[in-house]
């Protein structure tokens, strides 16, 4: 009996020690305990939330935990109540909790419903105070919502939902968080179709690495497809098995955009380079071939049935003489002669023109700004310009429409972009052309100054005209905009830097002889010699002494033995050994009477390397007829004479 009683004490002291153990960890648990009734009030409660709600224990038996919860949490706090004792299990919800000083701290309950003494309900509550994980989560979302990268997660399953997706996403595509996170193929429906197989072999599993980037296409909200860089990487746990797949989620249209209009200016500047140096040597081939023509038709009679035969090689030449001028003009390496100038003159000096090229089927309407300022540019490269357009826009409007040409200042204060480039900010005058043609669409419009490219019949058009007109555009320092739509005609501007100096007045040259005979000594420095030879066979017709060379060294040997006056050196500039610049500086010792005429195939920019002209000295551009040279030689010789 004694050793049972020993026994049965030590057993009460064993579960007295237990219980004393047991209350101590419920008292000073990491997380606070609260017994709640179905109502809501706290029948128990630990130290550690009595600490976490910097109270007395016994201050909180009796009382609502709303008390103790800001006031706009208080309806969230009742419905989680209740969903607590519908619903089995632990339910867990974040909210938070107010102090009697005033402070506050972020609170994340856990509970689960039981049953109280006799027919009561209770609930057993933990407190965790989730106040740092809370600061650090809006700190991350602050700093998520201010960059230009939305982060999302995907489960490493091979589902293509996401489980989460940053709420930046909607200043991204303009598509909501939750969109993405409802729908398991919401996201990759709105991915280009073209792009979507790409997108689903690099999601398949296993992963041949662990971090994977490639860019696709994606619908945003607005109805566009934008272009997105999308960087995944796999979080794996301590044996290696993938947990989680993070991905970043980048807007780069406007890279993909300039990236295309980089390799679109690559290719034009490598077609222009091509087509600009086929243009100049063929030039001289044009040359010969309109001269000799010349040569022959002088020989003849009217009557003569070769006399219209030699009329039809100079008007094929002539045509291919403007065919090389445009592809010098898309190349850039046409010689302009660029002056102030104002848009409007030139407007109105085509207007007459442009009514009968267009025809009587269609309006012309002529919008001029009464204050436009003034632009720098080769009046004659300004009229290609409009007159280009003009035809394409008649050739739009086979049954009749309206071509508007707009004259306007402009000043940009953003960069503007247009489908080729952007235009810098800065004070323009824009030239606007538009008509209510049959229009374009994107693809027309992409390839649309593309050279030899054409969406007329065979035989209508060489698809020179609008790489001619961004040739010419480009040369002055301007830039092109295109506006069109299929059935909504098509809208053509462009901007010139504006300047502040006024337009200049227009030039005159007075032609001082009657006649085109001279009796001068003539150097003529050609290297090409069909040229050469035509050149020289044409002055002696008008009475010219004639010496030839067939580069610089040529020419300076025959001038240190000629004793005699020479009136005047035509040379090109160009030429191997030696330009004909510094031909020209190295003779004026020999001959300092003698006057000096350049001609030239290349613009100032390719003429720097070879030493360009004084600006001061006269100039004939390649391709012309030997007769307009034999017409200058003589105007120089004769005002050279009067000076």
């Amino acid at each position: 009996m004694e050793e049972h009683n020993k026994e049965s004490r030590q057993s009460r002291e064993v579960l007295a020690k237990a219980n004393n153990i047991q209350g101590e960890f419920y008292d000073w648990a990491p997380v606070g305990f609260l017994t709640l009734s179905e109502a809501g009030v706290i029948q128990e409660a630990n130290l550690t939330a009595a600490s976490q709600l910097q109270a007395p224990r016994k201050s909180l038996i009796g009382k609502p935990l709303r008390s103790f919860i800001k006031g706009a949490d208080i309806e969230r706090f009742t419905l989680y109540l209740q969903r607590v004792f519908q619903k089995p299990g632990t339910q867990p919800c974040e909210i938070r909790l107010k102090r009697p000083d005033g402070s506050d701290f972020y609170a994340r309950l856990d509970s689960i419903a039981g049953q109280g003494a006799g027919e009561s309900r209770i609930c057993r509550t933990s407190i965790t105070d989730i106040t740092l994980l809370m600061k650090t989560q809006v700190r991350l979302e602050c700093l998520l919502a201010s960059s230009p990268t939305a982060i999302y997660t995907l489960k490493p399953e091979g589902n293509l939902a996401p489980t989460y997706i940053s709420e930046n996403v909607k200043a991204l595509v303009g598509l909501e968080p939750r969109q993405f996170l409802e729908n398991p193929r919401f996201w990759i429906k709105r991915v280009h179709p073209e792009d979507r197989r790409l997108v689903l072999q690099r999601l398949e599993l296993p992963w041949p690495q662990d971090r994977q980037s490639y860019e696709y296409r994606f619908l945003a909200r607005d109805g566009a497809y934008r272009w997105m860089h999308d960087d995944l990487k796999v979080v794996r746990g301590r044996e290696g098995q993938p947990l989680e797949i993070v991905g970043a989620w980048m807007d780069i249209t406007e890279r993909k955009t300039l990236e295309a209009q980089f390799l679109q200016a690559q290719k034009m500047e490598a077609v222009g380079r091509l087509a600009g140096g086929v243009a100049h040597d063929f030039n001289n081939l044009l040359m010969a071939i309109m001269g000799y023509g010349e040569l022959i038709r002088t020989s003849l009679m009217q009557e003569d049935p070769l006399y219209q035969y030699s009329q039809d090689i100079l008007k094929a030449t002539e045509r291919a003489a403007s065919l090389t001028q445009q592809l010098l003009a898309f190349s850039r390496r046409q010689i302009i002669q660029p002056q102030a100038l104002n848009l409007n003159g030139v407007v109105a000096d085509l207007k007459k023109m442009l009514r009968r090229l267009i025809g009587e089927h269609i309006d012309l309407e002529i919008i001029a700004d009464a204050n436009l300022g003034t632009v720098k540019a080769d009046p004659g490269q300004i009229g290609q310009i409009i007159m280009n357009l003009a035809v394409n826009a008649r050739d739009a409007m086979p049954i009749g429409g309206r071509l508007t040409l707009e004259t306007a200042n402009i000043d940009l204060t953003l960069s503007h972009h247009t489908h080729l480039e952007a235009v810098p900010p800065g004070r323009y005058v824009r030239l606007t052309v538009r008509d209510t043609g049959e229009g374009m669409d994107a693809a027309t419009v992409k390839h649309l100054f593309e050279p030899f490219f054409t969406t007329k019949e065979m035989g209508r058009g060489t698809g020179l005209g609008l790489p001619t007109v961004y040739g010419i555009v480009k040369q002055n320092h301007g830039y092109i905009e295109v506006d069109s739509q299929p059935g909504q005609g098509a809208v053509f501007r462009i901007y010139l830097p504006r300047l502040e100096e006024p337009p200049e007045a227009p030039r005159t040259r007075m032609t001082l002889a009657a006649q085109l005979e001279g009796t001068e000594t003539i150097l003529v420095v050609e290297d090409e010699d069909a040229l050469r030879t035509l050149l020289c066979r044409f002055f002696r017709l008008y009475g010219y002494n004639v010496l030839e060379a067939r580069h610089g060294g040529e020419a300076l040997l025959l001038c240190e033995r000629r004793r005699g006056t020479i009136h005047l050196m035509v040379t090109d500039v160009v030429m191997p050994q030696m330009s004909g610049q510094e031909l020209a500086d190295r003779l004026i010792s020999l001959h300092p009477e003698m006057k000096v005429f350049f001609m030239s195939g290349y613009p100032d920019s390719d003429l720097t390397p070879y030493g360009a002209p004084d600006p001061s000295k006269p100039i004939i551009l390649k391709p012309f007829r030997p007769m307009d040279l034999v017409r200058k030689v003589r105007e120089f010789l004769d005002e050279s004479r009067v000076k």
